[in-house]
């Protein structure tokens, strides 16, 4: 999963067209998922700066006009199975994250503190635990950033998540693209272990939100099932198999049983995950791949549980996204498609916000 930087023809464009919308007519955007922690491991200064190719920065922030981000602050992706290194991290990442090697709690500690110091003193964010905090967000037009964990090898065992609720996370990724010892990836057939059933009803417990992308069908199903329809459920970036008949989007069946508890679904910007791959060759996707993945969760599941997780810091992303500031032509898409201002707006980030105020304590 190494990250390749393109140059960004969105820059360009937005500093001069902003998509042709006004202050006035700015949809408020959430994205479900955000890998920037990749970048500010490397460079905790990297969202001060503004070159070509960058997914994230403070100005293209405030210029897609985000009400909420939400930043993984601990993957499985970060070690392997072994807690070694693995083949994607460059050597300048491991020089900072060799020194955390199999000390799970160290590390996720680490990155939390780094994020949360990030923003820490920047007047136009705001952490958010709870709902009060969305308020500040809706109120004052922050930016609110939401912290989670993609892959919960980050636990020893279920009384982990405790420590991580207290510690500022909300989200919390069951799985990654290989299973641990608590659930199955999207390569298995296999579901929850009996470890991962205490985990959930932990995470339940704690008030958390269970993020179901990447996990096998059957992990999605015994996680609903074990903690309940009203836990708060979603896949926060994930496509369609009507599209990529990939293992990785997460089945029909799985779509409507998150839609079903009233979670959501977020439209990821990776571009296997939104574009059908008919042969070998590279897969390079455009903003319509990712309204075309809206259309097509729009017709399986209400409106009302469709959102977006771009996956910023990790991807190559669509042509005409290239960066944070280009988030607003999802929505102007959408009107163009013959879709409401209302449906662009829930989409956009309405869905996401009504979501997480009845999800936060």
């Amino acid at each position: 999963m190494k990250i390749k930087y393109i140059l960004s023809a969105c820059v360009l464009y937005t500093a001069t067209a902003m998509i042709n919308l006004n202050a006035k007519t700015l949809f408020d955007a959430a994205d479900l998922h955000s890998d920037v922690l990749l970048n500010i491991l490397e460079d905790p200064g990297y969202l001060d700066k503004d070159k070509p190719g960058q997914h994230t920065s403070f100005r293209t922030i405030k210029q897609g006009n985000y009400r909420l981000i939400v930043v993984i602050v601990s993957g499985d992706f970060f070690f392997d199975r072994n807690m070694e290194k693995p083949g994607w991290i460059s050597r300048r990442l491991w020089k900072e994250l060799g020194k955390y090697r199999l000390k799970k709690r160290e590390f996720a500690g680490h990155c939390i503190d780094l994020v949360k110091k990030t923003f820490k003193d920047k007047k136009d964010f705001v952490l958010v635990t709870g709902r009060k905090d969305l308020d500040t967000v809706e109120k004052e037009k922050k930016t609110g950033i939401l912290l989670g964990v993609e892959g919960m090898r980050v636990a020893e065992n279920p009384g982990d998540v405790e420590w991580l609720y207290e510690n500022g996370v909300r989200v919390f990724g069951l799985v990654w693209n290989s299973d641990n010892k608590f659930a199955h990836s999207h390569k298995s057939k296999s579901g929850l272990t009996e470890e991962g059933k205490e985990l959930v009803r932990a995470i339940a417990k704690a008030g958390g939100i269970i993020d179901l992308s990447h996990a096998s069908e059957r992990t999605v199903l015994d996680a609903i099932e074990t903690a309940g329809r009203d836990c708060p459920f979603m896949a926060s970036h994930s496509g369609v198999r009507q599209i990529s008949d990939v293992s990785r989007n997460p089945s029909d069946e799985a779509i409507k049983a998150i839609a079903g508890t009233g979670g959501i679904i977020g439209a990821t910007f990776y571009r296997t995950l939104i574009k059908n791959r008919n042969n070998k060759s590279p897969v390079y996707a455009t903003t319509d791949d990712v309204l075309d993945t809206i259309d097509c969760m729009a017709k399986m599941i209400p409106i009302s549980n469709v959102a977006i997780g771009t996956d910023y810091g990790s991807i190559i992303p669509p042509k005409g996204l290239e960066n944070a500031g280009c988030i607003q032509k999802i929505g102007a898409g959408m009107l163009k498609r013959g879709y409401t201002q209302e449906e662009a707006n829930k989409v956009m980030g309405a869905n996401a916000l009504k979501f997480l105020r009845k999800a936060l304590k």
